[in-house]
């Protein structure tokens, strides 16, 4: 079988050069080696003949003698021959000197043997010149793997001593810790990686205890100070006697963002169920103030107001529209707000809030806009994109209190691959950034976290609810957007906006249009559909009290019942209907109403508009929905304005 070292193979048949300037006993080598069965390279009484023959030719091994022929001993030869070649030499000398001696053992031969020798001698030394270069060649293979796998892993991996300082460690390591050896970046031990001593030592108690780590999950620092984390396998090599470490050797892989997105989807499952929590909380609540508002008008529209009532009554209207603004702000949290989204430039709709920003702020905080160099065009409803950059320069402005600079800014991005953001994932696509800067305080890394929760604030209980940025992550996450934070401590913060490019450019004209300032009676014969028995009382009464006919049903159930009685020729003028009731919504029942009065006009009410993404189709339209709470006279416009079109 034949022996590979590197590139060379020693063949069945080994070749054998001989280096010996005396004649005789170069022909007494010659002689045995040929007896022996092996293969004559050639004969050479110089060091420079060897070498010049290995220029073109090759031999298995090398039978060289110390003193020859030439400037070149056989010992110098020798070194540049094994630092050149890989082919085992044998010295053969009449010299066995100390000084002889070590400069050969400096060059570590395979063989070292003193003239006069035995045949067998010889034979014996070529024979066991060759295994030691077979085992020397394939644990040189067996290293070369290693070192391959060790630095070709995709992992970190890393060899430490039981004191923790590192012995070896692979590439992947060295960039997982941000080590640049070029810059003579280095770590001396494993404990400084750590974030503290304190985690370093219950670090080695669980090895001292364990041995073997699998795949546990630890906290590191990188050599520029950044937190990572880490999937680790750690073995730690202990002694038989007294159990002290005496190797320790790891294998990382980092997870850091992968733990991130994680977090990210917890805190986007838990604002979604505080989002849904929220919705459902609006929609009662607004159904209460709808009762309030409605018993409120049917007090200031009494013959005979006793002035004291009315000042009570108007006290109380009061306090509604306060509780309806902090409906609608739930609402724009849960992201179950009714939108009426359309194609703006943002440029110019944000270009008209500089004047009112400027007011918003104090004379040490100076304001820029800074709009994009193209036009940028976003699918939104214009009124929350002005109340999203309000609240967030609000914000700015609250945490400058010393003064500085906040920038309202528009650009454009080319996302090319799945990037994390604060509050989901940006997707590869073009983009329409908005972002405000701020040179404030900005914001401590353990409340980045919580900012865009319900009711989380850091402020005074005076200086705010804690709703401002829960509804602009919700207003955002409603119109396909995602929100970024970026902050450092004491230098300022940024949030940005990142929402989807329209396929199309055309701006959509907004629409001015608003219900009439007079509330003028009918004679028309009203559905009314109301599961909530108090809405359902005051509203048929204002209704009637202004000249409607009005069929009342606490269900889809009954309304359809109502139809049916009437026939084909019933007569219905208007459906006003709740949009969200149990078993069929308020679309649906729209739909199966149609089915036996197809041009049969509608309106729905909502404090929850679930099912609103059908609005502004081809069957419905989003003006023909009230949002609750409102009051009788409210009701009665919009029903005038849909009847009268």
């Amino acid at each position: 079988m034949a022996i590979t070292r590197g590139t060379h193979e020693i063949k069945p048949i080994p070749s054998i050069c001989i280096v010996e300037d005396e004649s005789i006993v170069a022909l007494d080598i010659k002689r045995i080696l040929t007896n022996g069965g092996y293969r004559i390279g050639g004969v050479f009484s110089s060091g420079e003949a060897i070498l010049e023959y290995l220029t073109r030719d090759y031999c298995d091994l090398i039978l060289m003698d110390i003193k020859i022929a030439g400037s070149l001993d056989g010992i110098e030869t020798a070194r540049i021959i094994s630092d050149q070649y890989q082919i085992p030499i044998i010295m053969l000398t009449a010299f066995a000197d100390d000084a002889t001696i070590a400069r050969v053992k400096e060059l570590g031969p395979f063989g070292y043997i003193i003239k006069p020798f035995e045949d067998r001698e010889l034979k014996t030394a070529i024979e066991m010149a060759f295994v030691r270069f077979s085992l020397e060649a394939r644990l040189q293979e067996s290293e070369e793997r290693y070192r391959l796998l060790f630095e070709e892993d995709l992992s970190g991996d890393f060899l430490a001593d039981g004191d923790g300082i590192l012995i070896d460690y692979n590439s992947a390591f060295a960039k997982m810790l941000e080590l640049d050896e070029h810059d003579g970046q280095t770590i001396e031990s494993i404990e400084t990686l750590f974030p503290d001593s304190i985690e370093y030592q219950r670090f080695l108690v669980r090895i001292y205890a364990e041995e073997v780590l699998k795949l546990q999950e630890l906290k590191l620092k990188t050599a520029n100070g950044r937190s990572i984390i880490v999937l680790a396998n750690i073995i730690a090599k202990t002694g038989k006697v007294n159990g002290e470490i005496l190797e320790i050797k790891g294998y990382l892989i980092d997870i850091t963002d992968r733990k991130n997105l994680e977090q990210q989807l917890r805190q986007s499952q838990k604002m979604e169920a505080i989002g849904r929590l929220a919705g459902g909380v609006a929609h009662d609540f607004n159904n209460l103030l709808t009762v309030i508002i409605g018993y409120c008008s049917m007090i200031q529209g009494d013959d005979q107001p006793n002035s004291d009532v009315i000042t009570h009554v108007d006290g109380i209207l009061d306090a509604t529209s306060k509780a309806s603004a902090l409906t609608r702000q739930l609402l724009a949290f849960s992201r179950q707000q009714l939108l009426n989204p359309r194609i703006i430039e943002a440029n110019a709709q944000l270009l008209h809030l500089e004047k009112m920003l400027n007011r918003l702020l104090p004379d040490n905080i100076s304001f820029y806009f800074s709009p994009s160099d193209e036009k940028a065009f976003l699918y939104i409803d214009p009124g929350q994109l002005e109340q999203v950059i309000i609240n967030l320069v609000v914000n700015a402005r609250d945490a400058s209190p010393d003064g500085g600079v906040i920038t309202l800014g528009v650009d454009s991005m080319r996302i090319q691959k799945d990037t994390p953001a604060s509050t989901g994932i940006i997707h590869p696509g073009d983009y329409i950034r908005v972002f405000v800067r701020d040179t404030g305080s900005g914001i401590d890394p353990l409340v980045i976290q919580h900012i865009f929760e319900p009711f989380f604030t850091t402020k005074p209980s005076d200086k705010g609810t804690g709703l401002g940025l829960a509804m602009v992550y919700g207003i955002v996450s409603q119109s396909n957007g995602i929100i970024d934070v970026q902050t450092t401590e004491g230098k300022g913060s940024v949030f940005f906006l990142y929402f989807p490019k329209p396929k199309t450019a055309v701006v959509s004209a907004a629409s001015d249009e608003k219900p009439p300032k007079t509330v003028y009676p009918g004679s028309e014969t009203v559905l009314f559909v109301e599961d909530d028995p108090k809405i359902r009382d005051i509203l048929r009464q204002s209704l009637m009290n202004s000249g409607y006919t009005v069929l009342a049903a606490a269900n889809p159930g009954e309304a359809i019942l109502i139809l049916e009685r009437l026939g084909e020729d019933g007569g219905i003028d208007l459906v006003v209907s709740d949009l969200l009731m149990p078993y069929m919504n308020g679309i649906e029942l729209i739909s199966r109403i149609r089915v036996q009065l197809p041009g049969v006009k509608y309106l729905l009410m909502s404090g929850f508009p679930e099912g609103h993404e059908k609005f502004n189709t081809n069957e419905f339209s989003a003006d023909h929905i009230i949002l609750k709470p409102f009051s009788p006279e409210e009701l009665l416009a919009k029903m005038r304005v849909i009847l009268d079109t």
